[in-house]
């Protein structure tokens, strides 16, 4: 009964944004810029140096690598650096990963720029978790739900900046100077913020954290397993099954991307009356409920072209609504059951990212050339319902 008492006490607490929470989300947001940014860079790389399929994937196994070592490495080193400098120096690290891929005339700088960008640059994330659980405590969850809307919304900047540029004939490089124009303003414009540093930042001693996180942790890696399988393999699944023209598919495949961005939007609204936990099962539900109508009406080898296409851009919609607020309540379910190991919680969870973006997306890839494309994507209600069980596990775990 006390933890529903809580939950209820959380709901009613008010919710106030200020500067650092305001520069928090900028910055998670430049963060999403650069990550989401590679799958349009890479293809244009491998037009200009003629590289093949396998180094073409070298870039997201550098990037996913390079968070897994901040995974390991940030929490010790905000230690001693501090979350201030630890968010400038994960800036520096964007930059000089984004000053790499324009320079690149070599598959090795352009790989080593990835991975600049995921261990140096994913401190970032790592920075801005912890901050916003020391900034809004319980409310933490409402600001990860905002923060990361915000990383999607610049997100979107990406493609359509490199749009753009293509459209109007100039080198594709300059939409990724603008954006890190954009990233060095929010650093310059925040510069005399202050972070808050918890007075316990320190190596914490083995086992530090709990059960409780750690099955949250899987619940994490299961949701980011989920999100880019979809996310990764939307483009390739409407036109192959569903029956849709290149050109479609892609602008069809947007509907993801909006549905991430209202679903994290509704998710901070529905906070103010739902706790985290039960928010969290409802949207792996329909997760599961969206990707029946993307996968099963989607085909156009079971009903019409015009009928697969519709279903399949509806379905497509509906599953992003589901997933859009996995990953930050089940980040700050974890980091809450952290307790006072906010940092160590945080830079843990970019283990979970990195090693879900490195092994899934390959794994369903694999899984493609082997049963087809409609078939290997019944991984992600596999990967569901495994997450669906693991928070309910995790949300027990809590209640002893």
């Amino acid at each position: 009964m006390a933890h529903r008492g809580s939950d209820v006490a959380h709901a009613s607490a008010s919710f106030v944004r200020n500067a650092a929470t305001w520069y928090a989300y900028l910055m998670l947001g430049f963060f999403g810029f650069m990550l989401n940014l590679q799958g349009n860079i890479v293809p244009l790389l491998k037009a200009e140096l003629g590289l093949s399929y396998g180094t073409v994937g070298l870039h997201a196994s550098a990037l996913a690598g390079g968070m897994m070592t901040t995974g390991l490495t940030g929490a010790p080193l905000l230690g001693r650096v501090g979350r201030r400098r630890g968010m400038w120096l994960g800036a520096v690290g964007l930059m000089l990963g984004a000053a790499l891929l324009c320079l690149a005339r070599h598959p090795a700088l352009s790989i080593g720029a990835c991975a600049l960008i995921g261990a140096v640059g994913g401190l970032v994330p790592v920075v801005v978790a912890s901050a916003l659980a020391d900034l809004h405590g319980e409310r933490r969850d409402v600001a990860y739900i905002e923060a990361n809307a915000a990383s999607y919304l610049f997100s979107l900047l990406g493609p359509l900046g490199i749009g753009a540029a293509l459209a109007i004939g100039i080198d594709w490089r300059f939409a990724l100077v603008a954006g890190v124009a954009l990233g060095l303003l929010v650093v310059a414009g925040f510069r005399r913020v202050r972070l808050p540093d918890s007075p316990l930042a320190h190596v914490p001693a083995h086992g530090a954290l709990t059960i409780v996180y750690w099955t949250y942790w899987a619940t994490l890696a299961l949701g980011v397993a989920i999100e880019y399988c979809v996310l990764l393999w939307a483009p390739e699944f409407l036109e192959r099954v569903a029956g849709m023209s290149r050109s479609a598919a892609a602008v069809g495949a947007g509907a993801f991307m909006v549905a991430m961005i209202a679903g994290r939007l509704a998710g901070s609204r529905l906070l103010s009356a739902h706790p985290a936990g039960r928010l969290l099962r409802a949207a792996l539900l329909v997760t599961l409920v969206g990707f029946a109508v993307y996968w099963g009406l989607g085909d156009a080898s079971r009903v019409s072209a015009a009928w697969a296409a519709a279903f399949a851009i509806a379905g497509l919609f509906l599953t992003g609504v589901g997933i859009a607020p996995i990953y930050p309540l089940t980040l700050a379910l974890a980091v809450r059951s952290a307790g006072s190991e906010a940092a160590l919680a945080s830079a843990r969870t970019t283990l979970a990212s990195g090693g879900a973006i490195l092994v899934m997306p390959a794994l369903l890839g694999r899984a493609a050339d082997d049963f087809g494309l409609s078939g290997a994507m019944l991984i992600v209600p596999v990967l569901a319902a495994l997450a669906l069980a693991s928070a309910i596990c995790a949300n027990r775990l809590a209640l002893r």
